[in-house]
């Protein structure tokens, strides 16, 4: 290869380089770096700094220094900020994949026994700089995020399927898979080769429960927490895990957990303590993602959401301690009393949405679900594909005329939501189950007053979409108060005022009108996430639930966006209550 003289550095950099050598290395990535993530900026913006062009897609927000240790040396970058979030410079992502690495392989060492000091040698050898106690538990909490997703069926190409699936094409096709790949190590078709004993991922491990024992992890989707809480040996092994993280905390139980709430998808028990009730919940695997959530917000958004007390995320186990009384039973009856809540709970939930709003892809490595606007009409057309896993047919259900009906409809959802995406704002965390009931009450003159709980149907997504129905502004301990449609007009006002820094208040409500009649279909694929995976198996007062919301919610989607002409309207229904069930 011939010598290349062409330069276009600087000469005063040239200069510095000539002075210090190989010692500003350092300040050549810093700088490169930081130019190419502008660079990135300004082409995901669609222009550049100051420059008025109809192809802008939003506005920058000047930078946020964030420190990488490198393979050279720990660099201090200015990554660049959009107001409307959603934009990560790839170029340091692609740099982190690298630390993240390193990380990695720093706890495996850990894990298997290497001292600290050891740790720090070789790393201050290797990298310039020692491994400090906090990067010891940045290393481990990313071997419990990688067990975490093993246990979700995301570790490596790992395929979930219920008996009475086998007869698909992808079915067979997997089978002929398999079989060549038999074949290939010596086994003939027909034959089978003992199989030897599943085992986890060789650097990983679970807590121990008890004496030494292992609890298997369930992999089923069709596991059911209202048949498991009555398995001994799962109640006994909740009991001694719940008892070590406690006995870890000085925190003595006055008694054996009490069930609290069972449902098909979660169970929460109450265990009386010396220090006040904690909570116990176990999370079913399509909901299995919570506990991770659970702990991240709480470090990222601990002003929001109740302390996590500890988490198991092999088995969706969660720890809490008791937050007091909700919403519900903090109301006094008056429709007054109810809108101040909300006025005052909005703009907080506003906030926490915006403040997330550049973490799309870290919830979603989490296992949070992606309801995004842009994967919704593949979402809507793969659940109706699956039309074994719900109702159809039942009497409080839809019939196979309406599943032809709402295939016709694909469409026009794709051009709904294709606007909605465009409109901004970048999608964030949506907690999709949010009313009176999972809200935590603080004192008058807390700051803020509130705390939100229970994320187990949280999701990825436009924000508006939280907004799907006035109905979860209402009061379900005084017979569903309801309020009237300027009240809850201008409760929609106050969540907007949140936003309108990011657009014009025209392209805000138009974006809120185009996520109300959106939104059933999320609520939609809630009820199939949950119990789709245990359908035939559901309890028949269960089952009726979810034919009547399975109907409920495709039929307002398509009926809301079938109508979507001008202004929003309020007048929409919402199907959430479970207080009736007798399960």
């Amino acid at each position: 290869m011939s010598y290349q003289t062409d330069c276009t550095l600087p000469d005063s950099l040239l200069e510095q380089i000539a002075e210090q050598g190989l010692g500003i290395l350092p300040e050549l990535i810093r700088i490169v770096i930081n130019r190419a993530m502008q660079a990135e900026r300004e082409q995901y913006l669609g222009a550049a700094a100051y420059e008025r062009a109809e192809t802008r897609r939003g506005h920058a927000n000047g930078y946020k220094p964030k420190t990488v240790t490198t393979c050279v040396w720990p660099v201090t970058f200015d990554v660049p900020q959009m107001r409307q979030g959603g934009f990560y410079p790839e170029a340091l992502e692609r740099g982190l994949r690298t630390e993240r690495a390193l990380l990695t392989t720093l706890a495996e060492m850990v894990v298997q026994g290497v001292s600290t000091r050891k740790v720090a040698a070789i790393t201050e050898q290797l990298c310039g700089t020692a491994i400090s106690s906090a990067q010891v538990r940045r290393a481990t909490a990313l071997l419990d995020e990688e067990l975490s997703a093993w246990h979700c069926g995301r570790w490596g190409a790992v395929r979930c399927s219920r008996a009475g699936d086998h007869d698909s094409g992808a079915d067979r096709g997997w089978s002929n898979l398999r079989e060549r790949n038999a074949e290939k190590r010596g086994v003939k078709r027909g034959e089978t080769r003992r199989k030897k004993p599943q085992t986890l991922p060789p650097r990983l491990s679970v807590p121990l429960c008890g004496s030494g024992s292992i609890l298997p992890l369930r992999h089923d989707m069709s596991t059911n927490l209202l048949l498991l809480r009555h398995d001994p040996t799962w109640v006994n092994a909740l009991t001694v895990w719940v008892a070590e993280q406690l006995a870890m905390r000085s925190i003595r139980p006055l008694a054996p957990p009490i069930e609290f709430r069972a449902l098909p998808w979660s169970a929460v028990f109450r265990i009386p303590t010396d220090r006040g009730d904690v909570y116990f919940k176990a999370c079913a695997p399509s909901q299995a993602f919570e506990p991770a959530l659970a702990r991240y917000l709480a470090e990222r958004r601990p002003d929001d959401v109740l302390p996590v007390l500890a988490a198991d995320l092999a088995r969706a186990w969660l720890l809490l301690p008791d937050g007091g009384p909700v919403l519900r039973h903090t109301l006094t009856g008056t429709a007054d009393d109810l809108a101040a809540h909300w006025s005052a709970i909005l703009p907080q939930l506003a906030a926490l949405q915006r403040d997330l709003a550049g973490d799309a892809t870290r919830l979603l490595s989490l296992g949070v679900m992606d309801r995004r606007p842009a994967v919704l009409p593949s979402l809507f057309l793969a659940m109706l594909d699956r039309a074994d896993r719900w109702p159809l047919g039942h009497p409080n259900g839809l019939s196979r005329d309406d599943l032809t009906r709402l295939r016709a409809f694909a469409p026009r959802l794709l051009s709904l939501c294709e606007e909605l995406a465009a409109l901004g704002p970048a999608p964030t965390l949506v907690i999709d189950d949010l009313h009176d009931g999972h809200i935590f009450v603080g004192s008058a003159a807390a700051q803020p007053r509130y705390r939100f709980f229970d994320f187990g149907d949280a999701c990825v997504s436009h924000p508006f979409l939280q907004m799907v129905a006035p109905q979860r502004f209402y009061a379900h301990e005084y017979d569903d108060l309801e309020l009237d449609a300027p009240t809850v007009d201008s409760l929609y006002e106050t969540y907007l005022r949140a936003w309108l820094l990011d657009s014009t208040p025209a392209t805000m409500y138009r974006a809120l009108q185009l996520a109300l009649a959106v939104g059933p279909l999320m609520r939609a694929l809630t009820w199939f996430n949950a119990l789709g995976p245990l359908y035939p198996d559901i309890e028949p007062e269960l089952m009726s639930y979810y034919a009547r919301g399975m109907a409920h919610w495709l039929r307002e989607l398509e009926s809301r966006c079938q109508s979507l002409r001008g202004e929003a309207t309020t007048e929409y229904t919402d199907f959430t209550d479970f207080s009736e069930l007798n399960l």
